[in-house]
């Protein structure tokens, strides 16, 4: 009987949170063994799948250190869209696919995104904080501007961002994108224009970052980049909190340079500390990392990694194997 070992899920400190129920469904149908920890040791992790067939992870790195002690193992997966658990190379060289589920939140980060673009541009949690003073004005509305005047850009062009600029159209929004990854041909089908990422901060009023965290996109928004953005810029991360540099962001909002952030991801997640600078202006909204959730996400979270288990167990490669390329030119 197959064994598949669930590492490291949070379930019994997250209350309404994380449910893997539908792994246990997928895994009683097909016959597999499942275990199920919360677990964050490295020697007792190693313990427990060290002879495993498939191992699900959140938070635990995935790379030739781990990969070393697993001696039955065919496929990792993350029950998360990020792929920044794995070392895609130590995977590739043990012949382990490393898949992701990329599709179980994307409505809801979408959604997200542009809940948040659209509470810093209405100046929504200002004007909330001055009823809740006791006042009755809209003299804190100061430079809002009517939406189809507004120009928003997306940092990244993938499923999420993509989605996100579907709804934004609804709201008569130009758009513009950066993804240098991309073919043209899907900017010219989603109808938004390809931009540089220069062009893009020089000339957005709004800017969306929904890029995965990697080398490349560590600090994409750092202090040079405000420096070049508009005056009176609003910024969102629904990404990955290291994607903006955060010091950057309150000197920003110091010089009133920007005029807002929406914040879903934040690099000194998780923030707890009350007192933190970035928490001290009224044109700042962070939510808690929530973006991903919704009663359906949370299902398909879960129920999408043992359907992928499946497939690779049956020999297939899904399009979810984010080094499907590197192992096809194994074979």
């Amino acid at each position: 009987m197959p064994k598949v070992v669930l590492i490291d899920i949070n379930i019994n400190t997250v209350p309404g949170g994380r449910d893997p129920s539908p792994l246990a469904k997928v895994c009683e149908r097909e016959g597999y063994e499942l275990e199920i920890y919360d677990l964050r040791d490295k020697d007792k992790i190693i313990e427990k799948i060290k002879d495993a067939d498939a191992i699900v992870t959140i938070y635990t790195k995935i790379d030739k250190e781990l990969l070393k002690h697993c001696k039955n193992l065919k496929v990792a997966v993350r029950a998360a869209v990020g792929p920044d658990v794995f070392n895609l190379e130590d995977c590739t060289a043990a012949g382990i696919p490393a898949c992701n589920v990329p599709n179980y939140s994307t409505e809801e980060v979408a959604a997200h995104t542009i809940t948040l673009a659209l509470a810093v541009a209405r100046k929504i949690s200002i004007s909330n904080r001055v009823v809740y003073g006791g006042n009755w004005n809209v003299t804190c509305l100061h430079n809002v501007h009517r939406l189809s005047t507004m120009k928003m850009g997306f940092v990244g062009f993938g499923r999420i961002a993509r989605q996100a600029a579907e709804y934004a159209k609804h709201f008569g929004f130009s758009l513009c994108a950066y993804d240098p990854f991309l073919p043209d041909e899907i900017f010219e089908r989603c109808g938004v224009e390809k931009v540089s990422k220069e062009q893009l901060f020089k000339t957005c009023d709004i800017i969306c970052v929904n890029v995965p965290l990697t080398e490349e996109t560590y600090h994409i928004i750092d202090y040079a980049a405000v420096e070049s953005m508009k005056q009176d810029v609003y910024i969102v991360n629904t990404g990955r909190g290291g994607c903006i540099e955060t010091a950057a962001l309150v000197d920003g909002l110091k010089a009133g340079k920007i005029a807002g952030v929406g914040l879903d991801v934040i690099e000194e997640e998780p923030l707890r500390n009350a007192d933190a600078e970035i928490l001290q202006y009224e044109n700042v909204i962070i939510t808690s990392h929530t973006g991903y959730y919704s009663e359906e996400a949370k299902y398909d979270q879960f129920r999408l990694c043992g359907e992928t288990i499946v497939q690779i167990f049956n020999g297939e490669l899904p399009e979810n194997v984010l080094n499907r390329k590197e192992l096809l030119l194994k074979k």
